[in-house]
Parts: structure tokens; sequence; C-alpha cells
């Protein structure tokens, strides 16, 4: 790649699942790459990923090659998050038992990862008793009224510092107010400094310092 003009940003397709994936685990370490601390290099971006590149077409963009339409960066998101993670628990559910039992983790985030599979998996519901039932701001339900949506944004180091996730956050943000959606969330690891000023720098605020890191939001 020698210049911008040979990238564009396009709504994902069928096609890009696989790499959408294969970048969720080249990026999944703060931003760095995390082959290394994952046996199961598909895991990650399963839970991460796949589901955008299923139920999330509408609202999830990728920057890609101009000549060869590959997928070098990401944002995935939706505009009702409750419905993405119900749809999303579905999908996960035929790997409970695997995650349970599968012990052959490279690393603590291997382990936390399958960890927080099973966790969410057993919030399945959850979504349907919003109204009555009490969150924590640790929760992502608690933002989900007043900030529905939201957005998972990876890029290639290829990409990384030339503006491109500033394009695809404003593609990503544009789509939501055509949507009339009134808000839109995010989390990320207090580790992840240098994603928590990207998304300071777009206009999110925080909402919460919990105990893994921080809620941002944006009103749109």
């Amino acid at each position: 790649m020698e210049n911008q003009n040979e990238i564009r940003i396009r709504k994902i397709e069928d096609k890009d699942v696989a790499t959408l994936c294969e970048i969720c685990l080249k990026t999944g370490d703060s931003g760095k790459d995390a082959t290394t601390l994952y046996n199961d290099h598909f895991l990650l971006g399963f839970y991460y990923a796949f589901p955008y590149g299923v139920a999330g077409k509408a609202f999830s963009f990728v920057a890609v090659d101009a000549n060869s339409d590959i997928p070098l960066g990401y944002i995935l998101g939706c505009d009702d998050t409750l419905l993405l993670n119900k749809q999303r628990r579905k999908m996960l559910e035929g790997i409970r038992e695997y995650v349970q039992a599968n012990k052959n983790n490279a690393s603590d985030s291997e382990a936390s990862l399958k960890n927080t599979i099973v966790h969410d998996l057993n919030k399945a519901g959850i979504e349907t008793r919003l109204e009555e039932t009490v969150f924590s701001p640790e929760d992502e339900e608690y933002w989900c009224k007043e900030y529905p949506a939201h957005l998972h944004i990876d890029l290639l180091p290829v990409l990384q510092g030339k503006g491109f996730g500033h394009k695809l956050m404003q593609t990503f943000l544009e789509n939501l107010r055509a949507c009339g959606v009134k808000g839109v969330h995010l989390g990320v690891g207090e580790e992840n400094q240098r994603a928590i000023g990207f998304y300071k720098k777009e206009g999110f605020s925080v909402l919460s310092h919990t105990s893994w890191g921080y809620w941002l939001g944006m009103k749109l």
C-alpha cells in the first residue's frame, strides 16, 4: 500500500468474516498481535467479530485494499446492543461445553475470554427483563437505555496512525445518526491508553471506571 487512495471503506460482506476474525486476533492485545496469547486462534474473533458478520452488517464497515478488496481494519457495531447480544449468545451456545471443559490456555487472556463467554451465556434472557432488572455501572446493560448502540474498532498496523480509524468512526456515527439512534457506548481496557485517547478525541466521554477498564459513551 503506497498511499491512502488505495484504501476504501465499505460495508462488511459475508466473504469478510474470516478476515475479521484474523484482524481481531492480530490486534487483540491492546492493539498488538495477540496470536501467542491464544492456543485457539479462532476463539477471540468468534466472540468479538464473527457475530457482526452475521447480525451486524447494517452498521459495520471495513477499510479494504482497493485492489484486492481484502479488509485491513474494521468498525463493527449495531444500533441495538441488547438484540445483538441476544443473537450472539445463540451463536455462542454451541461452544459452551468446549470453553468450560478446555483448559488448554496459552495465557490468562485466553482463560479470561473463556470465562467471559460462559458469563455472557449465563446472562441469556436478561435483555427481556431490562425494565425490572437492577444493573450496576459495571454491566453493559446499565448503559443501553441512553446509549443503545455499541462498537468495536481494530486496524492492522499498516493502517494505524493514518486517519483511517477516524474515517471508519465517522462513517459509523453518520449511519447511526441517519437512523435516529440516540447514543453509542463501548468498553475499553484500562491498559489501552492509546485507544482511550483516540475515543476521547472522537468525542466519547467516560461513563464509568470499572474493575477492568472504562465504559465510554457519546450522545448522538
